[in-house]
């Protein structure tokens, strides 16, 4: 149960959420790299490649992806109403 949770407009919080907000933008944005040079090479646009690498790539790629998409939820989840608890949000 979480107690005395700060309102949303409080200072501290938005703050925080900003803060929150930029993390996410630059971690969306490494991985978005990472996933384009995965894919990059896989498609042989940086050289000729094994297949043993070619999985390993498409391994890299397929959890970049899966990574996103946990970002997207994060990013679309609703926060907890202020004066509720995180019990009361699990109901």
């Amino acid at each position: 149960m979480i107690k005395n949770l700060e309102c949303k407009n409080s200072p501290n919080s938005i703050v925080r959420d900003e803060r929150c907000h930029l993390a996410m933008h630059k971690l969306r944005t490494r991985l978005t790299d990472i996933i384009g040079i995965s894919e990059g090479l896989q498609a042989g646009i940086f050289g000729h490649i094994t297949e043993s690498q070619a999985n390993l790539l498409s391994v890299v790629e397929q959890s970049g992806y899966e990574v996103l998409a946990i970002f997207s939820e994060l990013s679309h989840s609703n926060p907890i109403d202020p004066g509720s608890t995180a019990e009361d949000s699990a109901h």
